[in-house]
């Protein structure tokens, strides 16, 4: 083998006549999970999963008789630790050695893998978005819908006859520039995103909708299509207020927080007055849960024997009829005084209503 493919980056290896390893370089050993003792003097062919044997040995046919100068394709080697790694094979003939030919190799293991992985959650999301309600969508980077199910057609209030694709076509005027700015910062900065707009029925009746939206790419990262799902909220954005208006106005401490967004980012929903004349706290003096944690229970230990309490509380509580258990806890004012609270929790879908109840005195 030339020092130059020793030295490379690139994996590169010769094989003899037979197909089997004549030598090998660091960076191919590194792809294939093996030493090169492991390689050398067995045959490719072998170390191929089943399934791509037949396209390895027509490859090899073309190249050795002469049909093909060269070939690539993707291989599929089985590794010692028993997983799979996939690779970018290109196949030659090397001149300085009769009969041999040159292989050079590159890792898109992890590429393949995101791939398989994107392909099951599409399969996933379509299977649940049918099931939920929620409609499924494809779409291209120039604004078109390039595929969408009835669930999209419903919450549109369209017939399929009447649909023309475009997404423009379906967003309130006055929401459409920030969806198209939204999904552009996703596109140049991540590879998901949610977004709530108002979508605008040819009836002129306005819903609102809630997508997730995914950004697939290709190889060297460039983006090829958005999948989404999208579900209308309007009746639960309805309710939401409901429950807002009747939380804000009785005469109990009392907050919401959305458990399906991650620990560290929880947001209130809802923090009501009496919790602010009760201790003192504000939406601006504590934002978040974990805001909220801190101040309330300064103590590190002690925090920490309540979060878990909470944590597996909620657990219960998922699994059961929603009702989490009552607990009480000190928690400590803005003012600094130590408070003995009475905690009452309910789960409502995803929301966390949460019932602080002084019982310093008693």
């Amino acid at each position: 083998m030339p020092e130059w493919c020793r030295r490379s980056n690139l994996g590169h290896g010769l094989l003899d006549e037979n197909g089997a390893w004549i030598s090998v370089n660091p960076a191919l050993c590194h792809i294939l999970h093996r030493p090169a003792e492991d390689l050398v003097g067995r045959r490719l062919e072998e170390q191929i999963v089943e399934a791509n044997r037949e396209v390895f040995r027509k490859a090899w046919e073309g190249v050795a008789g002469g049909t093909l100068p060269s070939h690539c394709m993707d291989l599929e080697f089985q590794a010692p630790d028993g997983g799979r790694r996939y690779t970018d094979v290109f196949l030659n003939k090397f001149e300085e050695s009769p009969g041999a030919m040159m292989v050079q190799m590159v890792n898109i293991t992890r590429h393949k893998q995101n791939e398989i992985a994107l392909a099951q959650s599409i399969s996933r999301i379509q299977l649940t978005s049918a099931v939920a309600g929620m409609g499924f969508c494809e779409y291209d980077f120039k604004t078109q819908i390039q595929k969408c199910d009835d669930n999209v057609l419903r919450i549109y209030g369209i017939r399929r006859e009447d649909f023309s694709g475009r997404w423009g076509t379906y967003i309130h005027p006055g929401d459409l520039e920030h969806v198209e700015k939204t999904i552009q910062e996703t596109v140049e900065n991540s590879d998901s995103g949610e977004i709530i707009f108002r979508a605008l029925r040819p009836d002129g009746a306005i819903r609102h909708v809630r997508s997730f939206f995914t950004v697939e790419r290709d190889l060297e990262g460039n983006p090829l299509r958005l999948t989404g799902i999208n579900f209308d909220i309007t009746e639960l954005l309805e309710k939401r207020k409901n429950l807002e208006w009747i939380l804000e106005n009785i005469p109990v401490p009392a907050l919401v927080v959305d458990i399906n967004q991650p620990s560290e980012n929880r947001t209130f929903l809802l923090l009501n007055r009496k919790i602010t004349e009760t201790f003192g706290y504000t939406r601006e003096d504590t934002p978040t849960a974990p805001a909220w944690m801190e101040s309330a229970f300064p103590d590190e230990a002690y925090r920490t024997m309540v979060f878990d309490w909470w944590r597996d509380a909620l657990r219960q509580a998922e699994k059961g009829d929603g009702m989490v258990k009552d607990a009480e806890f000190r928690l400590v004012a803005k003012d600094g005084s130590c408070r003995d609270v009475l905690h009452n929790g309910y789960l409502a879908g995803s929301f966390l209503v949460l019932t602080l109840r002084d019982i310093t005195e008693q």
